[in-house]
């Protein structure tokens, strides 16, 4: 055997030394192949540490670890998981922040703020200017939020009383996230070992990386692309120019042959407006992405625009100051300056308004990165609206009467009108798309507002004139020889004979248009209450308490000798909420069996009175999102509204009723289910009108609130 060896070992240096011994040109030739294998050898090296870096989510996460230890590996991929989730589903909902900045916070005029404060969303659009965070920005906002997040996860979890030991070798994780074209990376570096309680069996980990599929580069692009089209045509101060001008109950200019004078209210001419809104905004559809389709195509609708600029242009050339000798004869003169301009063959279609008027034209994208997305604009009536209109007092606006004719003509009665309007309300850009998160889908939002000035948009919000608003913080309110008054809080939440004082509250007082602030309620001594003085400027004032998660209390200053004040405050509860919906058969104008919602949303209104106050608010409960409401915890009867939009857009149903609720349930309860009467899907405009009328006979059919 060994002699084998031998020959073997000296036949192979043989053949080295005759390959050496060549000529020149064959050397060279010999190196040249030599590098170029080692070239490919190292390509292939390079492209197989590529892919294991394409495919480290498998790899970093998919550690082997013993099966006595898979449940702390996964409760800590859990951590991992959530944390990521939770701040991504927050930046969404926030136009891109995560902790909103405190100049964004203490400004309304830069944030829309809704559900007693619980949602809130800046605007993208500011003093003329566009206010959109950068990449930057949202990447390092996650990672704050994300290392906050997964270190509250892992230290929550008492792994010693399920068995388990962590050894971690960094006080803190260290977050890298990046936001690339088509999706969201976030690695996380926190050394650890994790072992069994009596340390036998053990397994070290480093990173944990996870790939999300959000396009948000897409996302962000098409939220800039729409409020550059509001910004460039006031898309939307338009539509609203439009309702109002359709409108009968919103008076802009007119004539009427009647005598007396009109008068319209600005309080219900804007819950007109608003309830326009709230109607028609379902009907903006936005082009390049995921939108209902309209009844043609698209080149129908370009030609009978080409024809509606011609005829302008035309009637623009050719009056009907002309003297025409025939009736044809101007409208033959139209047609002459139209020139080869003419009518569309093909019939103008039935959803030609919707086109020309709720159709955000954008441009197409080159690789149509937006055509999975579906865009909505939401408005509703808690969003709040500020509404003047000129000529108008004390919120009421008059026609007049025209005097001239009365001197002719006794018994003619002309009035005429003419006001202009500044407006101002937000509206919240919703862009979802349905297969990130492998389907789970991911919703991106963010608000601007609409402003409208003398009856034309105005993309710039200085114009308004807030000092009409005075708050009276003025040597009026000074007055150090006032009388002492001591003011204490209670909650009167807790039932009837408990007093349980509430520190930390805002006292004003309230005389005709003058607000002084008098100081807040001090617990330290185990009573909260305030010890203030009284201007005496004013008689009968009214004493208002105000603070986060109470409904605000009043008391009325009957005399001037009171200086004991005792002021009520009812708490607001926060509240979980689920859909149920019932199922209506129009056919034995029956309705089903509670059925669990999985999509769209609901918008719930209540109002009632309490303490001859009246109190009320709306909620917008999203189906597939976890919801939180609030509801003073006191026994009353609300008036219940519950609005359904299936997809967030379409009519589906609804409930309306009385609403008797006491304050021992509410106090009791952590959750609220709302039910309503669905109407099935239907194509016909008359099925959908037959199950409306259903519904409203049907609906005090007892499906009232359940408190659990």
């Amino acid at each position: 055997m060994g002699k084998m060896r031998y020959t073997k070992k000296r036949g192979i240096y043989c053949m080295l030394r005759g390959i050496v011994s060549r000529e020149n040109s064959k050397k060279k030739r010999g190196q040249i192949t030599i590098f170029f294998i080692v070239g490919i050898v190292l390509l292939l090296i390079l492209s197989v540490v590529l892919f294991i870096r394409s495919r480290s989510i498998e790899i970093d996460n998919a550690v082997v670890v013993p099966p006595e230890l898979l449940p702390a590996k996964n409760y800590i991929d859990y951590c991992v998981d959530t944390a990521s989730r939770d701040a991504l589903f927050f930046m969404g909902r926030q136009g891109g922040f995560i902790n909103i900045p405190i100049e964004i916070q203490s400004n309304p005029a830069r944030r829309l703020s809704f559900g007693n404060g619980l949602e809130l969303v800046p605007y993208w659009y500011y003093d003329n200017a566009v206010w959109v965070p950068t990449f930057d920005h949202m990447e390092a906002a996650i990672t704050e939020d994300v290392n906050k997040r997964f270190l509250e996860c892992i230290h929550s979890m008492d792994f010693e009383y399920n068995g388990f030991v962590l050894e971690t070798f960094d006080d803190n994780s260290t977050t890298i996230v990046s936001i690339n074209d088509k999706d969201i990376s976030i690695e996380i570096r926190y050394p650890m070992r994790i072992s069994t309680a009596d340390m036998q069996i053990g397994t070290k980990l480093n990173r944990f990386y996870n790939v999300y599929d959000i396009k948000l580069k897409d996302m962000v692009g098409l939220g800039r692309d729409i409020l550059d089209y509001e910004n460039a045509f006031y898309f939307l101060e338009n539509i609203t120019i439009g309702l109002m001008s359709i409108n009968d109950d919103v008076p802009f200019t007119g004539m009427l042959i009647e005598c007396g004078t009109d008068t319209w209210y600005i309080d219900d001419i804007k819950k007109e407006i608003q309830l326009m809104l709230l109607d028609t905004f379902s009907e903006i559809r936005v082009g390049s992405t995921d939108h209902f389709p309209f009844e043609a195509d698209a080149s129908i609708y370009a030609d009978y625009e080409d024809y509606g600029i011609a005829m302008r242009e035309a009637m623009d050339e050719v009056t009907l100051v002309d003297n025409f000798d025939e009736p044809d004869d101007y409208e033959n003169a139209l047609m002459a300056a139209m020139g080869s301009e003419g009518l569309p063959d093909a019939p103008l279609p039935p959803d030609a308004y919707y086109y020309f008027h709720y159709f955000m034209d954008l441009d197409e994208p080159a690789d149509n990165e937006y055509q999975n997305f579906s865009v909505d604009f939401l408005y509703f009536p808690e969003f709040g609206m500020d509404i003047q209109a000129e000529p108008s007092s004390d919120g009421i606006l008059k026609s007049n009467d025209i005097e001239g004719f009365r001197k002719y003509l006794s018994f003619f009665c002309i009035n005429q009108y003419h006001f202009v309007y500044d407006i101002n309300y937000p509206v919240i850009v919703n862009m979802h798309d349905p297969d990130a998160l492998k389907g789970q889908g991911f919703t991106f939002r963010y608000a601007f507002p609409v402003l409208i000035r003398n009856n034309e948009g105005l993309r710039s919000r200085q114009y308004m004139d807030y000092a009409k608003s005075n708050s009276g913080f003025d040597n009026y309110c000074l007055d150090d020889n006032g009388r002492k008054v001591l003011i204490r809080v209670y909650d009167q939440s807790c039932g009837s004979g408990c007093l349980t004082p509430v520190a930390d509250v805002n006292i004003t007082m309230l005389c005709a248009n003058k607000k002084c602030p008098l100081g807040v309620t001090d617990d330290s001594t185990g009573v909260a209450l305030l010890r203030t003085n009284l201007t005496s400027s004013c008689a009968n004032p009214y004493l208002v308490a105000e603070k986060e998660g109470y409904l605000p209390g009043y008391y009325l200053l009957e005399t001037d000798t009171e200086e004991r004040i005792n002021l009520d405050m009812i708490e607001l509860k926060n509240f979980s909420v689920e859909l149920k919906s019932h199922k209506l058969d129009t056919v034995f104008n029956t309705m089903g069996s509670a059925e669990s919602v999985t999509g769209g949303m609901a918008n719930v209104y209540v109002s009632t009175v309490i303490d001859d106050i009246p109190y009320d608010d709306s909620f917008i409960i999203f189906a597939d999102q976890e919801s939180i409401i609030q509801i003073p915890v006191v026994s009353a009867e609300y008036d219940l509204s519950v609005t359904y939009l299936k997809n967030d857009i379409d009519f589906s149903g609804g409930y309306y009723s009385s609403w008797n609720v006491t304050r021992a349930e509410l106090a009791d309860g952590n959750e609220i289910t709302f039910h309503f009467i669905e109407m099935l899907p239907s194509t016909l405009e008359e099925d959908a009108v037959e199950a409306i009328g259903l519904i409203n006979n049907m609906t005090r059919s007892g499906l009232d609130p359940e408190i659990n």
